[in-house]
């Protein structure tokens, strides 16, 4: 009997012993499953705080453990008040009944901290900020992890912001490549155009400008023969014939004019006061107009010359309706509106524009000054230029023909059939221009003593 209790005493503390090993190793099994889990959580949080001291380090890593703590406690409750309609177990704050082990005491062995590292942070921190532990431990939380989750939102938005001035920025430079084509393809076209107009110059010749001033000299000549030679220089001081043989002729006189005489609107345009007179015109006449011509043609040439001369004219007996006056003046004056006009149209194909405007101004300007010069019919000079711009403007050839080169050219044939209509209605109406304008006298003559009286 005594052996048999010796056997079974011996066997007693084999048994014990063995199931204690196998707890153990069960509990050891379940601790490296939740150090796994939590130490490679804790690895992630660490690399963040990289650059902590290690006092401050350590600080971290307890609130960091212990905020992963909270979390998956409060993820296992959730599972469990949903899953459980009612459930008579209660929780604790920091361990779950029915799991088995606690969490708590497992998380504190398994990050390898003791409880006074807990409570210690705990402490600290609570006299601090005046929190309690799950204050403290989302305040914390929301400190350092939302750094990660309000950048991505801020780099959606900025890469949005980005896209759109990206989209802007390739918007105005398909613009301005588009500008550049448009500035390059006129620009050949410019090129194109003016070497068309170059070839077509060379092949021209100033027919009607030859036949004009030949005209001229036959009348000038039959002008000297009809007064059977030239007037004294007191009676025509620019070597000419007299007043009744140009009447005779078809100079500009207002009462034959008004009982039918409409010749008299053109007739001027081919005779001269004198020989003075005859080199003056015709010596602009055949460097302006010749070069003109080349570069308009001779049908343009010959619709410039003639209706700018009758647009003179009409203003002139308009407002000087009882002086005898002739010569070329109102049409070149013409041709001296059509330089304006080309002058500006071609601006940026011309070498150097604002000299040759300089030039084109001083010589308006010294022209029309000698026109105001008594004996001087300078109604006709300024008519003759008006009219001379408008119908250059409708006739000139042009490099661009857009939109608003229509427009203008419109605008310029209303003005000038306007302007025809005025003028001849105040003349046969008899409509008093000095008492519709009164200051136009002053274009004519200034009132310097009394040289004025007579015209």
């Amino acid at each position: 009997m005594s052996n048999s209790q010796e056997t079974e005493s011996a066997s007693s503390p084999e048994s014990s012993s063995s199931d204690k090993e196998e707890t153990k190793k069960q509990i050891a099994l379940r601790k490296n499953t939740l150090r796994s889990g939590w130490m490679d959580t804790i690895k992630n949080v660490k690399g963040t705080l990289s650059i902590l001291g290690e006092e401050e380090q350590k600080d971290h890593d307890i609130k960091w453990k212990k905020s992963f703590f909270v979390t998956q406690q409060r993820k296992t409750q959730k599972k469990k008040e949903q899953t459980e309609s009612e459930s008579s177990s209660s929780t604790s704050s920091y361990g779950l009944t029915g799991s088995g082990i606690d969490l708590e005491e497992e998380f504190k062995e398994g990050v390898g901290f003791e409880d006074d590292d807990f409570e210690q942070v705990n402490n600290q921190d609570l006299e601090n900020n005046n929190l309690s532990d799950n204050e403290f431990i989302e305040d914390d939380f929301k400190k350092e992890q939302p750094k990660q989750t309000k950048e991505r939102p801020r780099r959606v938005v900025q890469n949005v912001e980005e896209t759109k001035k990206s989209d802007k920025t390739i918007k105005k430079e398909a613009k301005k490549r588009k500008k550049k084509r448009k500035k390059i393809y006129k620009m050949n076209e410019i090129r194109k155009r003016k070497a068309e107009m170059l070839e077509d110059e060379q092949d021209r010749k100033p027919h009607f400008i030859f036949i004009v001033s030949t005209i001229q000299v036959i009348m000038l000549i039959i002008e000297i023969i009809l007064n059977n030679g030239m007037e004294s220089i007191a009676v025509n001081p620019w070597f000419g014939p007299s007043q009744d043989v140009l009447i005779r002729l078809g100079a500009k006189y207002g009462p034959p004019m008004k009982n039918g005489e409409y010749w008299r609107f053109v007739t001027p345009i081919f005779l001269h006061v004198g020989i003075f007179h005859f080199i003056m015109n015709i010596v602009f006449q055949w460097k302006v107009g010749t070069e003109l011509e080349k570069f308009t043609g001779t049908k343009r040439m010959a619709i410039l010359y003639i209706f700018s001369g009758i647009g003179g004219n009409l203003m002139s007996v308009v407002f000087l309706p009882d002086l005898v006056s002739v010569g070329a003046s109102s049409s070149l004056y013409g041709l001296v509106g059509v330089l304006i006009i080309d002058l500006f149209q071609n601006w940026k194909t011309i070498p150097n524009p604002k000299k040759e405007l300089l030039k084109l101004s001083i010589m308006i300007f010294v022209s029309l000054g000698i026109g105001l010069l008594p004996a001087i019919d300078n109604f006709a000079h300024v008519g003759g230029m008006i009219f001379g711009m408008l119908i250059g403007i409708i006739l000139l050839p042009n490099i661009e023909f857009g939109f608003a080169r229509k427009f203008l050219v419109l605008i310029s044939i209303i003005l000038t059939l306007l302007l025809y209509f005025v003028g001849i209605y105040f003349f046969y109406k008899d409509v008093d221009a000095d008492g519709w304008c009164p200051y136009c006298v002053y274009l004519n003559c200034l009132p310097f003593k009394d040289w004025c009286d007579d015209f």
